[in-house]
């Protein structure tokens, strides 16, 4: 008999204190404080340790500061799988779970849209940008596979999956039409990488290798959030302006829904592969974590409709200030050996 989901539903999977949750819910095991020790700067440039305030609304300083980083990062999530990975939670681990399914071929996806206009590009700075974004989205496509993987060895047709996902990214015609699309999803996860940054108290009590994939994600997608835009406006200069705008802002608005929708149906097929009734409650569940606690959806809603500004460019703002300590965090932690980690 399927168990019932716990979200905001009741019935026998209530959640049982456990001793520990942050790591695969194992008795005895240290809990990992997260977030760790971060250093930010005040305005005179003096170190302190306190991640909970940004530093700057402006943004991060100087030139050096704001290119983009190849960071080689494996996070080793392929090797067991964890159904209640975060806060030891199948609601909130599904919402997380669906939408790395879709990651893959998404950001292959980006890269090709992105790609199909470098030749366009003169400006040197933003050629190496590209190289730089095409990167980043490689390693996440590498690290997000082995994260599939693992949920593939539960049950889940993996192979099939990837196919409606192609399937639908194919429906998206010409080249100009997928680099709008590119562009409004690099806006949609640029606010939800915010958001992951500034609330890490989200993923406090998961998993160590899902909490800090997901935050080394996040920070990444907000250090190359303009890039997609930039080459967008080159490939759209001949474009009167209004017809720009509405290509761009009409392609994220129906991309989200696909998306959103998409990530609704895989995350009701995982709690269903790992046995849970995919009822009326499950499905309030699964909203409830999009819009209500922890509202990935609901907080970003201010600066997802920023993009429908006609003068909208995605420069560093609020969200710099919060990216930085975790940018100095993940350059350190690019440096060590890559299963040498908790």
């Amino acid at each position: 008999m399927p168990r019932r989901c716990r979200g905001h539903c009741r019935g026998p999977a209530r959640r049982q204190p456990t001793k520990t949750r942050c790591r695969l819910g194992q008795e005895g095991e240290k809990r990992v404080a997260w977030p760790p020790p971060l250093a930010t700067r005040n305005n005179a440039g003096v170190s302190r340790m306190n991640h909970a305030e940004p530093v700057d609304s402006n943004g991060i300083g100087d030139e050096s500061e704001t290119r983009i980083p190849k960071r080689n990062i494996s996070f080793g999530i392929g090797r067991q799988p964890a159904p209640k990975w975060c806060d030891d939670n199948e609601v909130r681990t599904a919402f997380f779970d669906a939408f790395s399914l879709f990651l893959p071929e998404g950001e292959r996806f980006f890269i090709r849209s992105v790609h199909a206009y470098a030749d366009n590009v003169t400006d040197p700075r933003l050629r190496e940008d590209i190289k730089a974004f095409s990167a980043q989205e490689a390693y996440h496509t590498r690290e997000h596979e082995a994260y599939n993987r693992a949920i593939q060895d539960e049950g889940l047709p993996l192979a099939d999956v990837y196919g409606r996902i192609r399937k639908l990214l194919a429906t998206v015609k010409g080249k100009l039409e997928c680099l709008s699309v590119t562009v409004g999803l690099e806006h949609l996860t640029a606010c939800l990488g915010y958001i992951t940054l500034k609330y890490p108290e989200i993923l406090a009590d998961s998993d160590p290798r899902y909490r800090e994939l997901w935050t080394w994600h996040a920070l990444e997608e907000i250090e190359h959030k303009a890039v997609a835009f930039e080459v967008f406006q080159v490939a759209s200069a001949k474009l009167p302006r209004w017809q720009a705008y509405f290509l761009r802002c009409g392609a994220m608005l129906t991309a989200t829904h696909y998306i959103a929708r998409m990530q609704l149906e895989l995350a009701l097929e995982l709690l269903q592969v790992r046995g849970y009734a995919t009822s009326w409650k499950t499905k309030v569940a699964l909203l409830w974590v999009m819009l209500g606690t922890p509202g990935y959806y609901r907080r970003i809603i201010w600066y997802y409709l920023q993009f429908l500004k006609p003068n909208f460019f995605p420069a560093a703002g609020a969200e710099s200030a919060y990216a930085q300590p975790w940018r100095d965090y993940f350059n350190e932690r690019a440096m060590k050996p890559q299963d040498d980690h908790a």
